[in-house]
């Protein structure tokens, strides 16, 4: 009976889903202002995260221009949502531009898009990162370059080259989705049935969402430090859900009553600690 009641709501849903990411689309094309296109495209995302029940928290805010957003990254909600609740630019693979609808609607929101042939990938990011910070623009990167679940993968290292290059903050945010195997899109999944079963389902679907302390790259010997410090922040933020709340500061996520967070990073590169997560304790290494 439940999956009766499922593929009815898939009859209902994803034909509304579907038209009203065209109207959106067409009027965002015709519309010659930018702070209108934006407002129209988020309102689209906004009923489709209602639509398949999400519900989402914003722990802290981001008020500053000119800083890397750097987020975990598990579905492509993350990036529904960073639109709907950041001002800020991604940047994305070339091959992207050619999705229908999601691409061309990334190429209205002022997606950067980056070549994968001729220079190099990383020094292709690199100039269009730079002449987006250049613009006081935000940039939006996941720095694992790909979805995951927990724990994070490797973070690669342009988000931090950029950072230290440009004298950008990055701001590292903490997506927590209540059901993650549920929703994570990983693995090689198919989008359409992942995004049907989406719009089957009746439960909630929570999600929070942190903004951690901005890293001052001045702090950081170099981008491999900054990367390395930046991804174990991030871990160690995941796995404590105590600490997912508006304004939880460096100290109080490392346990310590360091003056300046420069003092935080040297405590702790190159150093083993233990944090507590709930009833366990949890080992990390800053390589």
């Amino acid at each position: 009976m439940f999956k009766i009641f499922s593929l009815i709501r898939i009859i209902i849903t994803a034909p509304i889903v579907l038209i009203a990411a065209v109207l959106t689309l067409v009027f965002v094309i015709l519309m010659p202002s930018f702070r209108l296109r934006r407002f129209v495209e988020i309102s689209y995302f906004k009923f489709s995260l209602w639509l398949m029940n999400f519900r989402y928290k914003l722990n802290g805010k981001i008020t500053d221009n000119r800083i890397i957003i750097a987020a975990n990254h598990s579905s492509y909600f993350d990036i529904l949502l960073c639109h709907v609740l950041f001002n800020g630019s991604f940047i994305a693979k070339k091959e992207v531009q050619k999705w229908p609808l999601w691409g061309w609607g990334a190429s209205l929101l002022r997606t950067i898009f980056i070549k994968r042939i001729g220079i190099s990938v990383l020094d292709n990011f690199l100039k269009v990162g730079e002449e987006a910070l250049n613009k006081k623009m935000n940039v939006i990167i996941f720095p694992e370059g790909t979805t995951s679940n927990n724990p994070l993968k490797s973070f690669r290292i342009g988000a931090f080259r950029l950072s230290k290059n440009c004298d950008a903050k990055i701001v590292p945010v903490i997506f927590n989705y209540k059901d993650l195997k549920e929703i994570a899109w990983i693995n090689r999944m198919y989008f359409v049935p992942h995004l049907l079963r989406m719009l089957g389902g009746f439960k909630i679907r929570r999600v929070s969402l942190t903004v951690l302390e901005p890293l001052d790259p001045a702090n950081f010997e170099n981008d491999k430090q900054m990367r390395d410090f930046t991804r174990k922040l991030m871990q160690i933020v995941i796995d404590n859900e105590s600490l997912q709340k508006e304004n939880v500061t460096l100290n109080e996520i490392f346990g310590v009553n360091a003056k300046t967070q420069k003092d935080i990073v040297e405590t702790f590169t190159n150093k083993r600690y233990r944090i507590q997560a709930g009833n366990s304790y949890h080992s990390y290494f800053m390589e």
